[in-house]
């Protein structure tokens, strides 16, 4: 068990056919993990969660 409090996690919602879907890649139910490390989660339709190391919300 570990700690993930300081995990930044941003939440994104847009439509299916929006560049912001097409850009983040990730099916609603799937996720993967980008270049830059960050995990993203299809979390639920037109929603995904992206998690990162501490204090990237902004580079996100």
């Amino acid at each position: 068990v570990a700690d993930a409090a300081s995990t930044t996690k941003v939440q994104v919602r847009a439509g299916a056919d929006t560049a912001a879907a097409a850009e983040l890649g990730v099916a609603y139910g799937r996720s993967q993990r980008r270049t830059d490390g960050a995990l993203v989660c299809g979390t639920r339709p037109d929603e995904w969660t992206i998690y990162a190391s501490a204090g990237q919300a902004s580079a996100i």
